[in-house]
């Protein structure tokens, strides 16, 4: 019964406690003006971090749209790969894909072998991944769960367990993807009990661990053709996108496909 618990103390946490205070627009003048007011994490792409203005910043949520076969999870293990190359903890969830397969692509952006030819050269892989190894001071931990019955208090735990294990706080959160969290049990059927609260309470996450939040989510019949998938062509609750604070899109026509490029917007 941890979250029925969790609510209570939640709730007896608050007993005398004002909240909601009003912020004067004049007061910290010189706070609010700090270069550094945004702590953003660098996805490793050059032009997505120009765009961005250096990556994701702490306390907000990405999420990543796409059809079917166009690389979602070959995006966000980048995104992964980039934070802990630079010496951050993180973690990423994933539902459908074994961890052999996420293994691989992180071991071909070391290496720069692609996963069919490492067990050919596998010396040279367990080489260089060691280098990555050797060269970060973060932790990079993958994590698979069920598809079918995960809810957002039960990631919430499995993120508190590692942060409670002294290696350090996790600072980057990757979930591959969002439609396969389930609600948490409710008897009300309203919209925002389904998709639309899932995500809002991963960005409220984002603020309670002090992390970044990476997510994919799957594109309609009709962003399979589309030369640029645009936010509309998201499957499901449009809420998805109205709750994330960036929106990446890929998009790959057959001709693409054929050439190994894609459109990222």
């Amino acid at each position: 019964s941890y979250n029925k618990i969790e609510e209570i103390i939640k709730k007896a946490l608050q007993v005398g406690i004002s909240g909601d205070e009003a912020d004067d627009v004049f007061a910290n003048i010189d706070d609010a003006l700090e270069k550094d007011f945004r702590h953003p994490l660098p996805t490793g792409i050059v032009g997505v971090d120009n765009v961005l203005k250096g990556g994701l910043g702490i306390g907000e949520l990405g999420v990543v749209l796409a059809p079917t076969g166009t690389g979602k999870t070959t995006l966000l293990t980048k995104f992964a790969n980039t934070a802990y190359n630079l010496g951050l903890n993180v973690v990423q969830i994933f539902f459908e894909d074994n961890p052999g397969n996420i293994k691989r692509k992180h071991y071909t952006i070391w290496s720069n072998i692609a996963p069919d030819q490492q067990p050919e050269m596998k010396e040279e892989v367990k080489r260089k991944v060691d280098e990555a190894q050797s060269r970060s001071k973060g932790s990079l931990k993958l994590l698979k769960l069920s598809s079918d019955n995960v809810t957002i208090s039960e990631i919430k735990n499995k993120v508190r367990k590692i942060n409670s294990e002294g290696a350090g706080k996790v600072d980057l959160l990757v979930i591959d993807y969002v439609d396969c969290i389930s609600p948490e049990r409710t008897a009300l059927g309203e919209e925002w009990k389904g998709e639309g609260s899932i995500m809002r309470s991963l960005e409220s996450m984002t603020s309670e661990f002090g992390m970044v939040i990476w997510t994919a989510t799957q594109g309609n019949r009709e962003s399979i053709s589309s030369e640029v998938v645009n936010s509309d062509q998201m499957g499901g609750s449009i809420k998805k996108a109205q709750v994330g604070h960036v929106i990446i899109t890929i998009a790959k026509t057959l001709q693409q496909k054929e050439l190994n490029l894609a459109t990222i917007a």
